[in-house]
């Protein structure tokens, strides 16, 4: 995702997938990105929050996860972390 604020135009990597049903991903990326901005997060971290959120969505059944919660939330952001770190080897 492109992300962009008074400081410039940046790329946020996406976390790998494995696609089982699209429907609410949109809904997931919006809801976890503003979620995290009203906590007092920055766009950058929202937006990781938001991707995560959608990427858990399409992985899942359901349209709207059922576990879904803060602490799920927290242990699943170990993905972003290997995404970046993966994304950063030369």
């Amino acid at each position: 995702p492109l992300v962009g604020d008074i400081g410039g135009i940046r790329h946020l990597p996406a976390v790998p997938a494995t696609p089982v049903d699209v429907t609410g991903a949109g809904d997931a990326l919006v809801a976890g990105t503003l979620s995290a901005l009203v906590r007092g997060g920055s766009i950058d971290d929202a937006v990781r929050d938001g991707v995560l959120l959608a990427t858990l969505t399409i992985e899942s059944s359901s349209s709207v996860l059922p576990d879904l919660s803060p602490d799920f939330l927290s242990a699943a952001r170990t993905r972003i972390a290997k995404a970046l770190e993966t994304r950063e080897r030369p």
